[in-house]
């Protein structure tokens, strides 16, 4: 035994003996292991641990093929007064729910055994008591990594469970096709063998690193890879290759200085020659020729927007090409992906579709959660090019980062991973890569990293790394789910109970229905009637950890976890209205419309800061005032302050004009609580939605060292690894700011380029939802603030922000005249001012029209009319190019309540970038009498 585990024991031993039963740590010189591949085992086997030493543990295999030959194992060194060794089994709620005690002796000759009654995810902590009674708690010391961008010290910590996997029955070999992982060269034996037995078909070879493979040209280090495709190849798992990385002698930026997180910068940059690519590809393809499946490169964007791209769009769109071409023209029936991207990549994206990359990939491999292919096809579309099958190419089904303050539990992780998986089916998925296999970083570590300013690492493995392969909870729940289905998986439809707190999930196969349903609660609550009205005879109800329930009057939902129901009552279900609701349950917000304003479509300074056609500034007035009501400033305005602003974007960057005017200046405060001086505050919404959490906010002030633009806040980075950006709350580090002072007025000049506007990817022309805010400070503490549209001030809610678009002048397109097509049974009078529709029958649907309007995307459409009659009036538009087919303007306005007289109507739409064309429609839905309709119009732009 070691000196300092033998100190630490003889230490034990005088504790023990000053107090009787104490219980101690204590680190043996041997590892405890259990004797399934990956700790994964099947109902009816029986659960086993043993012990090896350090030179075992580092062998698993081989220490197993041991046991099966019942060769003895070297010797495990053991203190002689040890007596027996106890093993605690605990559920996955952390409840204590068997143990075992065996003497010493048995435990060297058999190991520790157990035979769980149910599946599930459980984990086993170990204690030994010597010959004095006392109890030592057994525990292996784990050491922590490094961080990624911020020096963080080494620590350790003390691993007391061993966590494990028992599954209810063989995975079906149906699914293969289905599910997959990313892995690297340096994956395990071990690894490869649980691939099959999961269910996993397929891997991705993440990455192919052609600077590795051929670092000097002609010359391949095929030791490499081919160890790994072997052990793929004797398991029939396939394989695609993800290539990238340039070599450095092939760059076209050989010389290009620094290292990211994965790569030197040289092997960012597109090859010079692409003709080496070609090269490279066809000495793979005649090494490797049964590999059918490729992907060349990974997430490459816009410069400064990835760390493994850093050329231009056109430079990837020629090497995508001459990849494709080669393994077409060697291998053509073998398919191409485009390099993975994530929905912050279309800018990106309508890029290199623009340059014709569309006829040069089959597949759309699309990374991250939520992703959704509907805005890739739109661009396809735009462009000509049908639409592609998409697969989830690095599903990040569990990741997060070590920013977030709070890090999710094991089952808040599954159950977000559940409705992604859904809804990636509902969007018709063709394969899911799952990303994270083993992960490097264990989450033990998180608040050590966390607490050291370290926001980029993430954590997200199905398999723990250290000390060893251990299972995680997520993994027994989605192996659970794929056995659950059969051939072709598909989403019948999603539907709500209890007010939308309980909600299910129908699913299909060749294996039939299952209905996946869970509800949104802190506490347990018992499933809403119409919910058990599905719980057949025939039914088999399991928790996701593969338990069978029983479907009685006792069964109650648990918070998070999703319910399993295996051949639901079809007949009952049919009769369920489908709700609408996103799979994701992210709560739906309304966007206030109130607020709207006009950008410039381009830049408003040079790259001195100044002003670039001053003349021709678009000014958005901040007129409202709030007082801070909590320090007794009730005044409803601030006497002599008063604000304006104007906002340019191009190329994805902002620049941001603000013009103060205010009699005292006062800003004392740090950079990070700036918003308690004379400062400002402004914000983007990401994603449009009107969700906190996807809110990019920045605030600017001048400070006694000059000028400070910081930035306070901006989604979780999640997956995505852009190489220029800054990790809020931190002064931005690409942007400018320069700020001018005079009597009673400051002007604030503001420049932030793309790379620390993530996620925001705006496109040329679009809206975007914006909030500015002018805070004062007269002397006496933040008094109150100015604001345009709101959403920063008043608590984080962007779907209180305004809306932006593109100026232009105003225009008329639509008029009265243009409201003359009538399409229905009764009678329609229409005259030059006036159009007037009688309905005769209640049945019908009696509609005036215009004819097609072309639409312009990413600017503001007013429409505006009067109307009188005596029934429900109906408003909307008619949209082609779109899968939106309707926009509903006016859903139900009564206009008998106003009898004979003209209501008027005005709403301002903003069309889908989609869209092509409109057609406009005034209608009454299926009742008797009349409606007329006067001052017709459709205008853009402003005057």
């Amino acid at each position: 035994m070691k000196t300092a585990n033998l100190l630490f024991y003889l230490l034990a031993i005088f504790l023990g003996t000053q107090k009787c039963s104490a219980s101690l740590e204590f680190e043996p010189d041997f590892k405890i292991r259990g004797s399934k591949t990956c700790n994964w085992w099947l109902l009816g086997q029986t659960i086993n641990f043993r012990g090896l030493t350090k030179s075992e543990a580092k062998e698993l295999p081989a220490y197993r093929n041991k046991l099966k030959t019942k060769e003895k194992t070297k010797e495990i060194v053991i203190p002689n007064d040890w007596k027996t060794i106890t093993g605690t089994i605990y559920n996955s709620a952390n409840r204590k729910i068997a143990q075992k005690t065996v003497n010493i002796q048995e435990f060297l000759h058999k190991g520790f055994n157990w035979k769980p009654s149910k599946p599930g995810f459980y984990s086993i902590e170990f204690n030994v008591k010597n010959q004095t009674n006392n109890s030592l708690s057994l525990y292996e010391t784990l050491s922590s990594q490094r961080g990624w961008t911020v020096k963080v010290p080494q620590t350790s910590i003390k691993l007391f469970r061993h966590e494990f996997a028992v599954l209810p029955s063989h995975s079906r070999q149906e699914n293969r096709q289905y599910f997959g992982a990313s892995i690297v060269w340096n994956t395990t034996q071990e690894e490869v063998n649980i691939l099959p037995l999961l269910g996993f078909g397929f891997v991705r070879l993440h990455p192919v690193r052609w600077y590795l493979i051929e670092p000097r040209k002609g010359e391949y280090n095929w030791a490499i890879t081919d160890g790994l495709i072997k052990k793929l190849q004797e398991k029939n798992i396939d394989c695609i290759a993800n290539l990238w990385g340039t070599p450095k002698w092939a760059s076209s930026r050989p010389d290009a200085p620094g290292k990211g997180i994965w790569q030197d910068y040289f092997a960012a940059y597109a090859p010079a020659k692409n003709s080496d690519l070609a090269d490279f590809l066809k000495a793979f393809m005649k090494r490797y020729p049964f590999i059918k499946n490729w992907e060349i490169w990974n997430e490459p964007h816009l410069p400064g927007q990835s760390i493994f791209w850093r050329s231009s769009p056109k430079e990837f769109a020629a090497m995508q090409k001459a990849g494709y071409e080669t393994i077409k023209q060697l291998s053509p029936n073998s398919t191409v992906w485009l390099g993975g991207i994530g929905m912050r990549y279309l800018p990106f994206y309508q890029k290199i579709i623009k340059l014709g990359t569309g006829k040069y990939f089959d597949v759309l491999p699309l990374h991250g959660r939520d992703v959704d292919p509907k805005p890739f096809n739109a661009i396809n579309r735009k462009y000509g090019v049908a639409p592609k099958p998409w697969v989830q190419g690095e599903w990040h089904a569990i990741l997060y980062k070590t920013a977030e303050k709070n890090p999710p539990t094991e089952t808040k992780l599954s159950h977000d991973m559940l409705k992604d998986l859904m809804l990636a089916f509902q969007r018709k998925v063709s394969k899911v890569v799952v990303w994270g296999w083993r992960q490097g970083t264990e989450r033990e570590f998180y608040k050590h990293f966390h607490n050291h300013g370290e926001k980029r690492v993430s954590i997200g493995g199905f398999f723990r790394s250290f000390p060893y392969c251990e299972p995680r909870l997520p993994l027994v729940v989605l192996c659970n789910f794929m056995n659950c289905f059969s051939g072709k998986i598909s989403v019948i439809g999603s539907y709500g109970f209890d007010k939308g707190s309980q909600q299910a999930v129908l699913m299909k196969s060749s294996a039939g229905n299952t209905l996946f349903f869970w509800q949104n609660k802190s506490k347990k609550v018992k499933p809403a009637f119409k919910l058990t009205e599905a719980f057949s005879k025939s039914g088999i109800l399991q928790n996701w950890e593969g338990q069978i329930l029983k479907a009685d009057s006792s069964f109650q939902l648990k918070p998070d976890l999703v319910y399993f129901l295996k051949n639901p009552n079809q007949k009952i279900m049919n009769s369920w209205e489908k709700y609408q609701a996103d799979i994701q349950q992210k709560k739906n917000v309304i966007l206030n419309s109130n607020f709207h304003g006009y950008y410039r479509n381009g830049s408003l300074f040079d790259k001195k800061m100044e002003i670039i056609n001053p003349e021709n500034l678009i000014w958005q007035s901040v007129k409202d005032y709030i007082p801070i009501v909590a320090i007794g400033n009730t005044k409803k305005s601030e006497l002599g302050l008063t604000g304006r602003f104007a906002l340019g974007l191009a190329d994805g960057a902002v620049d941001l004009l603000v013009e103060v005017k205010d009699k005292v200046h006062i800003q004392k405060y740090p950079a990070e609580k700036l918003w308690n001086g004379d400062s400002i505050q402004f914000a983007f919404d990401a994603t449009q939605k009107g969700r906190s959490e996807d809110r990019i906010e920045f605030g600017a002030c001048m400070s006694s060292n000059g000028p400070v633009l910081w930035k306070l806040f901006a989604p979780m980075l999640v997956g995505d690894l852009p190489a220029r950006y800054t990790d809020p709350p931190a002064r931005v580090k690409f942007g400018k700011i320069k700020i001018d002072q005079s009597s009673g007025k400051i002007s604030y000049k503001i420049h932030i380029s793309r790379n620390d506007l993530f996620p925001l990817a705006h496109m040329k022309g679009q809206p975007v939802r914006f909030s500015l805010l002018i805070n004062n400070n007269n002397g006496k503490g933040r008094n109150g603030y100015l604001e345009w549209a709101s959403g920063i001030g008043n608590g984080k809610r962007p779907q209180d922000y305004g809306t932006m678009t593109v100026y232009m002048k105003e225009t008329e397109l639509l008029s009265q005249q243009d409201l003359k097509i009538y399409r229905g049974k009764s009678r329609a009078d229409i005259g030059e001012k006036i159009a007037k529709v009688t309905i005769s029958n209640s049945n019908t649907v009696e509609t005036l029209r215009t004819a097609p309007l072309p639409l312009t995307p990413g600017i503001v459409y007013t429409i505006s009319f009067s109307a009188r009659g005596n029934i429900d009036l109906r408003l909307f538009a008619r949209l082609s190019g779109t899968q939106n087919k309707r926009l509903d303007i006016i859903r139900r306005s009564p206009l008998k309540l106003k009898k004979d007289q003209w209501i008027n109507f005005k709403k301002t739409l903003i069309f889908p970038s989609t869209a092509t064309n409109a057609v406009f429609c005034i209608f009454g839905y299926k009742q008797q009498g009349f409606f007329e309709i006067k001052n017709f119009s459709l205008k853009i732009g402003s005057n």
